[in-house]
C-alpha cells in the first residue's frame, strides 16, 4: 500500500510539472519580467521603457489591449483620478520634463539610506527615477538634490580602496597642524602664518560640473585633494553645453557613482546633483548652460552648511589646485580671506599647469587660471544677504552671470549709479559661475612654480574628444569630419607629444621647479600607462582618417625642422 501511495505521489508531481511547462509555454511573451516589487505600483509607474506589460509589441494580443483602454483598467483598480496619474518615466508633452536618473539596466534592488537622516529616503533603483528627491525648481530648470556619500551604504563590492605608493602616502598624511612646516608653507606663497588666530584649518567646498569627463582624470583630481573637502559639489545635466540631449553618467545606485563618492576620501561629503533644463536656446551663448548648471553648486554648499568663514572654490572636474597650495588656504593669513569683505573682486585664481591629455605632455610657460577660490561671506546662499544686495544678471536679469557694469568683469558702475547697494557700502553676493568667471588675484609661488594642475582632454577614445569638440563649451562645427589634431591647437600640441616630436619647450615630468608634480601620477607605472594610451588613440584616430605618416599635417604648431624623437623618460618615483 504505502508503495502505491509513493507512485501515486510521484506521478502528481509529474503531472504538476507537465501542466506548469505547457502552461509557460502558452503564455509565453506574455510577461517577461518578475514582478517583486512592482505587485503595488500601476502599471504607467513601472518601467521606464513602456507604459504597458512587456508583451511582445507585435503581437495582435497587444494591440488589442492597447485599443481597450488597459490604462483605464489599472487606473480604476489602483483608485487614482486622472489628476493622481503620475508620469514617472515618459511624462506627456504639456507637462515638464521628468527625466531617469542611472542606465537602462533593470534592477530590482534599492540602495538604504542612512535611517539616522531626518529625511531619510529610499532610492529605487528599479525605477530610477528622481521625481521623490528633494528639488529647487528656477525658470531655467530643476535641480534634485540626491544623498551624499555620507548618507549611502555602499554594498560590500563595491567598496573602493586606493592604493598609493611611499611618495604618494607621505604627501597625502599631512592632516595635523605642524606650525613651522605651516610657517614655511605660508611663506612659500608670500603668505603669513598667524597660529594665533589659525588654530584650525578652515573648511573648504567645491563646486563643479561632470559630464563625459573619464575615471581617470577624476582620480587624478580626487588623489590631489584626498580627505581635504567637507564637500565635493557636482552637478550633472541631462543636456551638453549646445542642449545636445545626454545619457546619465552616474545615476543613483550606478557603479559610476558608488565608485565616484569614494574617490576624495571617507571624510569628504561626496553628492551628484542632477539638473534637467527648460532651455530651449543658448540665445547664442556657447557657455549659457554652464553658467546656469552652477547654481546647484551654490543650493548645495547651503544644503551642506557652508559658513561666512568657509571657502568655495569653483572648477571643471579636470581641475584643481595643488594639495601644497590648498593647505596653505587653510592655515596661512590669506588677504582675499579676511573677514569683512565689500565681496567686490576678492578672489583667487590658481596658476595652473596644464597637462595636455597625458602626464607627460607639458609645456614650459604654458598656464591656465582656474580653478577659483572665494571667502564664503561673498558666496550667494551663503553670506548675509541684507547687506550684500542682489544685482542684475545675463540671463532673464536674476540668472546667469553678472552683467556688464552690475559686475560682470567687476565693473560695478551700473550697481552704484542704480543705487542696487543701498547705502551698505557692500556688494552682491557671487553664484558659482562668478567665481569662475570674473577676474581676481593671480596665486603663485615665491619661485613662479604652479599652484594648481588642469588634467586636459583626457579621454579615453577619439569618439569621446570629437563629442566634446562638437557638443560642448566652444563647440567646433567641424569636429567630426577631420582627424582631432586638425580640430583644435591643444590637441594637435598633445597628438605632437604623442609621436615624439622634439621641442625645446617640453617640460619633463620632475622639472617644475620646487613644486611637486600631481599626487595620482607620482606613480611611473600610472604616467607610462597613461601616455601608452594616449599614443593609442592617436593611432586610432590616424587610422580611421587613413593618414600616413606624411599626411599628418600639423596647422597649429607647426613642428621644427628637427626630426621627430622619443621623449625624455622620467625619473622612478617610489
Amino acid at each position: 500500500m504505502p508503495s502505491r501511495l509513493t507512485n501515486l505521489a510521484t506521478l502528481l508531481v509529474i503531472s504538476l510539472g507537465v501542466i506548469r511547462v505547457v502552461y509557460e509555454f502558452l503564455t509565453a511573451g506574455e510577461t517577461s519580467y518578475k514582478l517583486n516589487s512592482f505587485e503595488n505600483h500601476p502599471i504607467y509607474r513601472r518601467r521606464y521603457d513602456s507604459d504597458y506589460p512587456r508583451r511582445d509589441k507585435n503581437s495582435t494580443e497587444t494591440k488589442k489591449l492597447k485599443g481597450e483602454g488597459i490604462h483605464e483598467e489599472d487606473r480604476l483598480y489602483f483608485n487614482r483620478t486622472e489628476s493622481e496619474m503620475k508620469w514617472v518615466f515618459h511624462p506627456p508633452p504639456t507637462s515638464p520634463p521628468v527625466v531617469l536618473v542611472g542606465t537602462n539596466e533593470e534592477n530590482t534592488g534599492t540602495i538604504e539610506v542612512n535611517s539616522s537622516l531626518e529625511n531619510s529616503i529610499l532610492v529605487d533603483t528599479t525605477a530610477n527615477c528622481i521625481e521623490n528627491l528633494n528639488s529647487t525648481s528656477l525658470l531655467h530648470g530643476t535641480f534634485y538634490f540626491a544623498p551624499t556619500s555620507h548618507d549611502v551604504n555602499i554594498p560590500a563590492h563595491a567598496i573602493h580602496r586606493p592604493s598609493w605608493n611611499r611618495v604618494q602616502q607621505n604627501m597625502l598624511d599631512d592632516d595635523a597642524i605642524d606650525t613651522e612646516k605651516e610657517k614655511e608653507r605660508c611663506k612659500r606663497y608670500n603668505y603669513e602664518y598667524n597660529n594665533r588666530t589659525l588654530s584650525k584649518r578652515r573648511r573648504l567646498f567645491l563646486g563643479t560640473m561632470i559630464a563625459d569627463e573619464s575615471m581617470e582624470v577624476i582620480q587624478a583630481v580626487s588623489s590631489e585633494v584626498y580627505n581635504l573637502f567637507h564637500t565635493v559639489s557636482i552637478v550633472e545635466s541631462n543636456v551638453t553645453h549646445n542642449l545636445s540631449p545626454r545619457k546619465w553618467r552616474f545615476g543613483m545606485g550606478s557603479d559610476n557613482l558608488l565608485k565616484l563618492q569614494q574617490l576624495f576620501g571617507p571624510k569628504t561629503k561626496v553628492s551628484v546633483d542632477y539638473y534637467v533644463t527648460n532651455l530651449t536656446s543658448t540665445n547664442g551663448d556657447d557657455l549659457l548652460s554652464d553658467y546656469i548648471q552652477r547654481e546647484g553648486n551654490n543650493l548645495r554648499w547651503s544644503l551642506n552648511g557652508m559658513e561666512p568663514d568657509d571657502i568655495a572654490i569653483v572648477g571643471d572636474c579636470d581641475e584643481t589646485f595643488s594639495r601644497d597650495y590648498l593647505r596653505a588656504l587653510q592655515v596661512c593669513d590669506v588677504p582675499e580671506f579676511r573677514p569683512g569683505k565689500k565681496c567686490r573682486g576678492e578672489k583667487i585664481m590658481s596658476s595652473t599647469l596644464v597637462f595636455e591629455s597625458s602626464p607627460k605632455c607639458v609645456t614650459k610657460g604654458r598656464r591656465w587660471f582656474h580653478p577659483d577660490a572665494l571667502l564664503g561671506e561673498c558666496v550667494d546662499q551663503v553670506g548675509d544677504e541684507s547687506i550684500h544686495l542682489p544685482s542684475k544678471r545675463e540671463w532673464n536679469d536674476k540668472h546667469s552671470n553678472f552683467k556688464e557694469g552690475y559686475g560682470g568683469g567687476l565693473n560695478f558702475t551700473l550697481y552704484d549709479k542704480d543705487g542696487l547697494g543701498g547705502d551698505t557700502g557692500k556688494y552682491p553676493l557671487w553664484f558659482a559661475t562668478d567665481i569662475r568667471m570674473n577676474p581676481g588675484n593671480w596665486a603663485s609661488s615665491r619661485d613662479g612654480s604652479a599652484t594648481g594642475f588642469h588634467f586636459h582632454n583626457f579621454f579615453e577614445s577619439a569618439k569621446e574628444i570629437h563629442w566634446k569638440y562638437l557638443t560642448y563649451g566652444h563647440a567646433w562645427g567641424g569636429g567630426g569630419d577631420r582627424p582631432i589634431w586638425e580640430i583644435h591647437e591643444d590637441i594637435e600640441l598633445g597628438v605632437q607629444c604623442a609621436r615624439g616630436v622634439k621641442y625645446e619647450n617640453w617640460l619633463d615630468f620632475t622639472e617644475e621647479r620646487s613644486h611637486p608634480m600631481p599626487i595620482y601620477y607620482l606613480n611611473e607605472e600610472a604616467r607610462d600607462a597613461r601616455h601608452r594610451h594616449w599614443q593609442s588613440i592617436v593611432e586610432e584616430d590616424r587610422l580611421y582618417f587613413n593618414r600616413t605618416e606624411s599626411e599628418m599635417k600639423w596647422v597649429f604648431h607647426p613642428p621644427p625642422t628637427s626630426p621627430p624623437v622619443a621623449l625624455v623618460g622620467t625619473n622612478e618615483l617610489k
